[in-house]
């Protein structure tokens, strides 16, 4: 995890995490991309996964932009 915004009383980080797949004869490692959200009021964590296409992408981090979460990547 890297740094941490706050944003409507919740604190964000992106994360990099992996998930087995065993649904064939061979395990295989899955990596995604995610948030990690805490709700300070409720003490509760929450993941928002990523869409697929980040699949595998330990890139790219999160920002607060007018006020809101923002995932973005820098290519190059």
């Amino acid at each position: 995890m890297g740094m941490s915004i706050n944003v409507n009383n919740f604190i964000y980080w992106s994360i990099s995490y992996e998930n087995s797949n065993t649904t064939n004869d061979e395990d295989e490692l899955e990596l995604f991309t995610g948030i990690i959200a805490f709700d300070i009021g409720k003490e509760k964590f929450n993941l928002i996964k990523l869409p697929k296409f980040w699949r595998g992408n330990d890139g790219g981090d999160i920002a607060k932009i007018f006020g809101w979460v923002s995932f973005y990547d820098i290519c190059g």
